[in-house]
């Protein structure tokens, strides 16, 4: 895991959250050290890697390049470093305050709300091996809820923030994928959902994510894990 000099290194795997990092670094063209942390055999929660992300999550990133050594975790703290490191993806702070702080608001409540949510959904609907209907019952009212707001928001809109392509979109955009998938039933009900997916869907980045999915997670339209 040691990281290499002149490189971006990235600490990562199979999961939404890391994938939405993955398209990032491919839109921006970005050469990076690919680390697979294999959480299934615990290496996420060894010494070593909780020096890189003392929560022993996936994923992590350590910037090597232009003389920088710099460590973070959490997907949307990279995704935010990357946006303004860059240039891209992220609207200026000065410059477009309004746009700025409104794909910032959005990548909050992606990581506070939607992903949260979503995740112990599909934990307690596909995972446990004692299903609680009471349990299932209440998740799904949250997360019709959460879609709720994101489908309201995206009736007159075609991103999620600033009128434009953002790290917020980046990383609603991998979560959906899984939902489409196979693990939320009604997901075609929330047709702004559907529109906003199928357009981000189109750009080259973002389908070659998809196609990596398909073919790690799914056997036709379902979950194989």
């Amino acid at each position: 895991m040691e990281p290499i000099e002149n490189k971006l290194n990235l600490y990562s795997n199979n999961a939404p959250s890391p994938h939405s990092v993955h398209i990032l670094l491919d839109a921006l063209g970005i050469d990076f050290q690919y680390n697979k942390v294999n959480v299934w055999a615990g290496e996420n929660k060894t010494d070593v890697y909780k020096r890189i992300n003392p929560n022993g999550k996936i994923p992590a990133i350590i910037d090597k390049r232009d003389g920088k050594s710099i460590t973070i975790f959490e997907s949307g703290a990279i995704l935010q470093y990357l946006g303004e490191t860059s240039g891209r993806y992220l609207p200026d702070r000065v410059s477009r305050p309004n746009d700025h702080w409104e794909t910032i608001e959005w990548l909050f409540w992606h990581n506070s709300s939607f992903a949260p949510f979503l995740s112990e959904f599909c934990t307690n609907h596909y995972f446990v091996p004692k299903q609680i209907p009471e349990a299932q019952e209440r998740l799904l009212t949250v997360v019709q809820r959460v879609f709720n707001v994101l489908n309201d928001h995206l009736a007159t809109r075609q991103f999620v923030a600033a009128n434009e392509l953002t790290i917020a979109d980046f990383a609603l955009f991998t979560w959906l994928i899984y939902l489409r998938f196979g693990f939320l039933p009604n997901y075609k009900e929330y047709t702004n959902i559907v529109r906003y997916f199928e357009s981000l869907e189109k750009i080259p980045s973002f389908k070659k994510e998809i196609d990596v999915i398909l073919s790690l997670n799914f056997n036709g339209n379902k979950p194989k894990f």
